[in-house]
């Protein structure tokens, strides 16, 4: 019986996985991102996900990270990138980027 069972989930999942990947998504998604993540992911994410979903409709807010927060708890985006600080909740995800000063080749740069 349990044989049965496991035959029967295993066939709903390929049915699953085969429905899935036939489909690519459409319609408008909402993104908030801080300027630190738009300046060194954007362009490549951004002509990445054209070319695999021609039918998805981006409308991007690029905001510091307060104002991100307060418009998340508006839901005013299905999905923010950005950093945690101003977010009462857990991140479903996160990863650490560097982070580089850059100034004028001319400026007085102190270490302190």
């Amino acid at each position: 019986m349990l044989l049965s069972f496991a035959v029967r989930i295993l066939a709903l999942g390929e049915m699953a996985v085969a429905q899935l990947s036939e489909s690519t998504p459409a319609g408008t998604l909402r993104i908030g991102m801080s300027e630190d993540v738009a300046s060194s992911l954007l362009p490549f994410a951004l002509g990445r996900l054209r070319r695999l979903c021609p039918g998805l409709h981006i409308e991007l807010s690029i905001e510091s990270d307060h104002i991100l927060a307060r418009r998340w708890q508006e839901s005013a985006f299905d999905m923010v990138l950005g950093l945690t600080a101003g977010f009462s909740e857990d991140p479903l995800t996160s990863w650490e980027i560097d982070l580089h000063w850059v100034c004028g080749i001319d400026y007085p740069w102190d270490r302190r």
